[in-house]
């Protein structure tokens, strides 16, 4: 059912007002190449439009038609289309072509972020990837980690993306490099990820984490060992989630933790959305280690009852605090929460061995006992 449009809605979408076009500033979304609309059929026939389509395999997902009275005047009419399939809780797309040339100006091109294809070659080193080998990259965004990868290490890349726009963009790249069998980049949807085929090597950024269901996910990877989270509890706070039993469920999933404070005291103004207000003034913010809310107590001890062995890392955010101090405290804080594991159980007393003739002392069956 389609949600009834109300005209207030409806007039918000056709001028957005101040703040909305300052979060999309911020946000770094481009609203001048979202299409305007004026009917509320029209705006029913862009909500369908968003609709994901069903995921058959890897790398394939049914896209809806393009429309030509949703295109954007003097734009590029399929990458508009591809860009509102993906929305924000704003409403708005997630990526723009304004966007990606942006991050692209920001991180290099055919990166979307501050990872850095060099490192991740290096990072992968150890797997030996050769022509005889492949990589599954679950995060490929423009591709630019897919491509290094097969041009360092001659290896075959299948790269997903969740963003249609991105997806089109990255295969798009692949194929002008020549790279279209090689680094083959499609979009995918990860709630409804079927793998197809086997691979040596998968790689997943920020993808886990923001899945409704993650054990299905896990069993469509097949239960991948390599398939992890990087568990940071201070994100947990800031969106009021139980990061205890987020242990107990997902522990062995769980090679390395940042060890990350942070605090959140709502009032009648603010809550887990707490808007652009500065990082001080904020119901969540990120604290300095030890200044926060997190129960580390609590980790380390659920930790260390599962058999971590990992790495637990220092990240410092903080809008008070000095980074000096805080590196220097933390330090100190994670070696005080570090747990030596006991070596026998607290109640095995019976295992300390036995004096017998102690024993008959104090029974007094000694000699010359009675």
């Amino acid at each position: 059912m389609v949600p009834q449009i109300s005209p207030q809605d409806l007039e918000r979408w056709r001028n957005p007002d101040w703040r909305i076009r300052l979060a999309a500033w911020w946000e770094g979304y481009d609203l001048s190449r979202l299409p305007r609309v004026s009917h509320r059929a029209d705006l029913r026939n862009l909500a369908e439009l968003r609709q994901p389509g069903p995921v058959d395999a890897v790398g394939t997902a049914t896209l809806p038609a393009a429309s030509s009275d949703l295109a954007t005047a003097g734009g590029n009419p399929e990458l508009d289309r591809l860009a509102l399939m993906q929305l924000d809780r704003h409403g708005e797309p997630v990526w723009s072509p304004a966007r990606s040339e942006g991050a692209q100006l920001l991180w290099g091109q055919d990166m979307t972020g501050p990872e850095e294809a060099a490192w991740m070659v290096d990072s992968v080193r150890s797997f030996g990837l050769n022509p005889a080998k492949s990589v599954l990259d679950l995060s490929a965004g423009l591709g630019g980690t897919a491509r290094a990868l097969v041009e360092s290490c001659d290896t075959w890349v299948t790269g997903l993306e969740p963003s249609p726009l991105l997806a089109k963009l990255a295969m798009d790249r692949s194929k002008a490099l020549g790279l279209s069998k090689k680094a083959p980049i499609a979009h995918y949807d990860p709630e409804h990820f079927n793998q197809a085929g086997s691979f040596d090597l998968v790689m997943a950024d920020r993808i886990v984490h923001r899945l409704r269901d993650k054990e299905l996910f896990l069993d469509r990877v097949g239960g991948h060992e390599r398939c992890n989270i990087l568990f940071d509890p201070s994100h947990f706070v800031l969106q009021q989630l139980d990061y205890l039993g987020y242990i107990d469920v997902f522990h062995d999933r769980i090679p390395m933790f940042h060890v990350k404070d942070a605090e959140f005291n709502p009032t009648p103004w603010q809550g887990v959305y707490s808007g652009y207000a500065p990082w001080k003034d904020r119901a969540g913010r990120f604290r300095s280690l030890g200044d926060g809310q997190v129960d580390f107590r609590g980790i380390f001890s659920k930790l260390t009852q599962y058999g971590f062995d990992g790495w637990a890392v220092l990240e410092w955010e903080c809008c008070i605090k000095h980074p000096e101090q805080g590196a220097a405290e933390g330090a100190r804080f994670i070696q005080d929460h570090i747990i030596r594991v006991t070596d026998r159980a607290f109640d095995d007393f019976a295992d300390a061995g036995t004096d017998e003739a102690a024993n008959r002392r104090i029974l007094g069956l000694g000699k010359g006992a009675a």
